[in-house]
């Protein structure tokens, strides 16, 4: 399917970069732990991390905590990470339907290429100062 999706694609989209996904960022570990009926969720991550590579696609959108994993593996993906959430919401549990949430420095930390923010900046009550945090935040 990504392969077919990649061949179209360079005919219809030439701009277009296809990415592989592994699993939402609002599943447990608990949740992927009864998914694969093992407690060994890296192995089926690294699965899905190969499929991604044999497929041909340019990236992999994944939670934060396995861009570590990806980047070990397959260093040539680059990694697009939504789940993000500034430390201040993380430590008062106000991340939403997120499970495996990161803040934006740690997550450039762990190898991250791409940092997907959407509702801690769009539901913030005051944006501005959210995005001065938000430059103080990434360095």
């Amino acid at each position: 399917m990504l392969r077919a999706a990649i061949r179209e694609a360079k005919t219809a989209l030439p701009q277009c970069t296809i990415l592989g996904v592994s699993f939402l960022t609002s599943l447990t570990p608990l949740d992927l732990e009864s998914l694969f009926e093992s407690k060994n969720t890296n192995e089926a991550f690294i699965r899905l991390f190969d499929m991604a590579k044999i497929s041909g696609v340019k990236g992999v959108v994944c939670s934060p905590h396995e861009v570590t994993l990806l980047k070990y593996h397959y260093p040539s993906l680059f990694a697009v990470t939504p789940g993000i959430r500034f430390e201040d919401e993380i430590q008062s549990l106000q991340v939403q339907d997120q499970k495996r949430v990161m803040n934006p420095e740690d997550a450039l930390k762990a190898g991250s290429d791409f940092l997907v923010i959407g509702r801690s900046l769009t539901k913030s009550t005051n944006f501005a100062d959210r995005m001065k945090f938000f430059n103080k935040e990434i360095p």
